[in-house]
């Protein structure tokens, strides 16, 4: 069975290092999709990378968390209206613990359509809403808002079916709208897996290799090395600046011909991705695809 495999680079916001590393796989080909940061710094920049690249195919990464100390974010809603999400000096928590305990749906609501609509607002066509550390993941009330949200908008709605099964069990992935929302087997590099592999090639080696169903994601935080980046991310942490140049690396070395032929793998963007996993929902109906 052939795999289609959606690479996408998240994070494309956050600062100028990830902004020029998405660029520059995109520009390889090695990247199908990347998804974009409203609230970050490199938010514009990215915006005006994708302008003039009109073939790119961007997601909106919903973000209510920031995990760097250094450089936090603020929500794009005014502080006063969405003070469950914020700390006291008006920043994102760095806990999606914190964020489903504290904040209240309508405020959540209110700053999530905000970070959609400032990406409309410049005049792109996103594909789909996916979201930030899985915060939208976290809580069924948070959920059902997100998925929500993707049927308003007309996106697409990236969905963990490891992630939401585990989280809330497999009835509710079987409730999803296909329509608006698919669930996708995801792949993700975790600090466990380094710990277990002990290099970035290895470990990437031995998820593509997992990769068992007919359409999946992997998710991946690609980034140029400088002072600055090892300042915001922290160097050698979890997602840090060295995890994130190693992200880079494998990508720009990735071989499509040794994906297929070692693995049977085929690179595809979000298009493609959805086009297939929609082809075996109709196939499968009336039960609702999931991976």
């Amino acid at each position: 069975m052939t795999t289609k495999l959606l690479i996408q680079a998240d994070d494309f916001g956050l600062c100028t290092e990830v902004n020029q590393a998405i660029e520059k796989l995109f520009n390889e080909d090695k990247i199908g999709s990347a998804s974009v940061m409203p609230p970050c710094p490199g938010f514009q920049h990215a915006i005006e990378l994708a302008k003039i690249n009109p073939h790119w195919q961007l997601g909106i990464h919903l973000t209510l968390t920031c995990e760097y100390p250094h450089a936090p974010w603020r929500p794009l809603s005014p502080a006063h209206k969405v003070s469950s999400l914020v700390n006291n000096d008006g920043f994102f928590y760095s806990d999606p613990k914190i964020v489903c305990q504290q904040a209240k749906l309508d405020e959540l609501e209110l700053e999530l359509r905000n970070q959609i609509e400032s990406v409309l607002s410049l005049g792109m066509t996103p594909t789909h809403i996916d979201t930030h550390m899985f915060v939208c993941f976290e809580d069924t009330g948070l959920f059902s808002l997100y998925l929500k949200l993707a049927e308003d908008y007309g996106l697409d709605a990236f969905v963990s079916s490891e992630y939401i099964d585990w989280r809330f069990g497999q009835k509710c992935l079987n409730n999803l709208k296909g329509d608006t929302s698919t669930a996708y087997a995801s792949y993700m590099l975790l600090p466990q897996h380094l710990k277990k592999f002990h290099s970035t090639k290895t470990a990437y080696t031995q998820l593509l290799a997992s990769c068992d169903k007919e359409a999946a994601v992997l998710l991946m935080h690609p980034a140029l090395p400088s002072t600055h980046l090892a300042t915001l991310c922290g160097q050698d942490k979890a997602y840090g600046a060295s995890w994130r140049y190693s992200d880079y690396l494998f990508l720009a070395n990735l071989d499509a011909e040794h994906l297929k032929a070692s693995y049977d793998i085929e690179l595809c963007d979000w298009r493609n991705l959805t086009a297939t996993a929609r082809k075996k929902e109709e196939a499968k109906k009336p039960n609702r695809f999931y991976a």
